[in-house]
């Protein structure tokens, strides 16, 4: 039974991550502010305000904001 679980877990896990690299996707996400659409001085005052990467919620919500209506 665990064994049935944890393999229906991986493959659903799998799945999710394919959709979340589809930027057609409802579930697309990000890693880094470079994959948004940002003017580049915007780019440049995120990374001199600190910030580095998005975090887990910005690399799925900002996505969602950011797309053309």
């Amino acid at each position: 039974m665990n064994k049935l679980i944890h393999t229906s877990l991986v493959e659903s896990q799998q799945h999710v991550e394919i959709l979340q690299r589809d930027p057609s996707s409802p579930l697309f996400s990000i890693k880094t502010f470079e994959e948004l659409p940002l003017k580049k001085e915007l780019l440049q005052g995120v990374y001199m305000m600190g910030f580095n990467r998005p975090s887990k919620i910005q690399e799925q919500a900002l996505p969602l904001m950011l797309a053309y209506p």
